[in-house]
């Protein structure tokens, strides 16, 4: 039996999804962010001091229905259905403290996200998926609580040029995965 997935759609420019992920999967999330020690800043817009590179092996049950969320969506906003096959390419966490933030950037590829792990606003465990090419940012704030997050990058096919060397190695192996 399939469980109904609740999730809604932004109106005020391109199709930006909100969805809620379940409990087990922002632990997950959190977990394989605190042992991670590969450093990511190099890769990324932020000013932070810690910001780190995930795996991505133990979440592909959880991506793939994130997927199937956002295909829906999309078929919904343009009003014909939509088939494509997405990949994830690159996964990180920022650890962002009292007066770090993210200056105005995008990214590559086809989409991005965003999933808060421990926030006021946005809530614990909400996901906005959105269109790489779209700029976002994120405030200083002055809180002493670290403000936790996961992001990453999306595309619907193996677009080599937008992928480090990681990145086409997973998305290989995902491939090759589904296809055993």
């Amino acid at each position: 039996m399939k469980k109904e997935v609740q999730y809604r759609t932004l109106r005020w420019g391109p199709c930006v999804v909100q969805y809620t992920i379940d409990e087990e999967f922002r632990k997950i999330l959190l977990e394989e962010a605190k042992k991670s020690h590969v450093s990511y800043g190099h890769r990324l817009a932020g000013h932070l001091k810690k910001e780190v590179k995930m795996d991505s092996s133990r979440l592909t049950k959880y991506f793939d229905e994130v997927f199937h969320v956002y295909n829906h969506a999309l078929s919904m906003w343009l009003g014909k259905t939509q088939n494509l096959q997405y990949i994830l390419t690159d996964l990180w966490c920022n650890f962002q403290k009292a007066n770090e933030f993210n200056p105005p950037h995008n990214h590559g590829g086809l989409l991005s996200f965003v999933i808060t792990n421990n926030s006021f606003f946005p809530q614990e465990g909400e996901m906005f998926i959105f269109p790489a090419w779209l700029k976002h940012w994120v405030f200083p704030y002055k809180s002493d609580v670290t403000r936790i997050s996961v992001s990453g990058n999306i595309v619907d096919s193996l677009e080599l040029k937008y992928m480090s060397q990681d990145g086409v190695k997973s998305a290989i192996k995902d491939i090759e995965s589904k296809h055993e």
